[in-house]
């Protein structure tokens, strides 16, 4: 017996496949490129610019 959530979720489903059609755009000339920072990455940049890295014992293992 179907559940009244799976009937809506199964509905939602078969609503979604009906209205899938491929798309017809024109091709493009321009494009716009954004990025953000990973704050995690800066550091790197730090290290690397101040030659702290090169003082780091190797890894032997």
């Amino acid at each position: 017996m179907l559940t009244r959530r799976t009937a809506l979720l199964s509905s939602l489903i078969a609503m979604g496949a009906l209205s899938v059609s491929p798309a017809s755009a024109e091709p493009k000339k321009d494009f716009k490129v954004a990025w953000s920072i990973y704050a995690g990455w800066m550091p790197w940049g730090y290290v690397a610019d101040h030659g702290i890295a090169q003082k780091w014992p190797k890894n032997t293992a």
